[in-house]
């Protein structure tokens, strides 16, 4: 095909750098609110620990974990999307001098992840199809993708995990707890805590989002 029968290189990576910010600016914000419902979920498992309240303070804790690995996620898709950005720069520059685009490994790769991150996914799998027809990318195995989550599991948390994170909220103090469970102690500030009860739901619910 002719390249004056077809955009631009510089365009197109333009375009595609231009996507990706949104999707960079996108991942910021879902980092933001994911990291302020842990640290009230925090809070509130650090309270129940110390009022020996453990089986409502593991089950706080697990989340905290699991939020904590939705966040190392995120900023795991940020790094691709600076992957793929970067890569985008140096075809602009090859693409200038042949004038037309080369494959990329490095782009292949982290496409890889990319398209099957819940949070950029409807974007990369376009951007994906884009790429394919300007010959940036091959197509790719569905067989190639089974690592793209890696080991991390935001379903299963070990007792260990639980242990070092309740240990860690109540500054070592959970060896210093009784065996013996103390009387439940009552809230001073329903409002308060019905609206803990909410930001650990909805951080459930953003968590169930990431594993779909």
């Amino acid at each position: 095909m002719s390249l004056f029968n077809r955009r631009k290189p510089e365009e197109i990576i333009r375009e595609w750098d231009k996507s990706l910010n949104r999707e960079q600016r996108k991942i910021d914000r879902e980092i933001a609110q994911t990291k302020r419902q842990v640290q009230k979920i925090e809070l509130e498992c650090k309270k129940l620990a110390k009022k020996n309240q453990l089986d409502a303070a593991k089950i706080l804790a697990k989340q905290v974990i699991q939020g904590r690995k939705a966040v190392n996620r995120l900023h795991a898709t940020k790094a691709n999307i600076n992957s793929v950005q970067l890569n985008m720069k140096q075809q602009m520059a090859m693409a200038k001098v042949s004038g037309a685009f080369e494959k990329s490994t490095q782009v292949m790769k982290a496409m890889q992840r990319l398209v099957k991150t819940p949070e950029v996914m409807k974007t990369m799998q376009e951007l994906q199809r884009e790429m394919l027809k300007s010959g940036v990318i091959e197509e790719m195995m569905n067989d190639a993708m089974d690592d793209v989550l890696g080991d991390e599991d935001l379903e299963q948390e070990t007792d260990e995990e639980v242990s070092k994170v309740l240990d860690e909220l109540i500054s070592g103090e959970l060896n210093k707890i009784p065996t013996a469970s103390l009387p439940a102690q009552a809230s001073v500030d329903e409002t308060r805590e019905e609206s803990e009860e909410d930001d650990a739901q909805e951080l459930q619910e953003r968590l169930a989002g990431l594993r779909s």
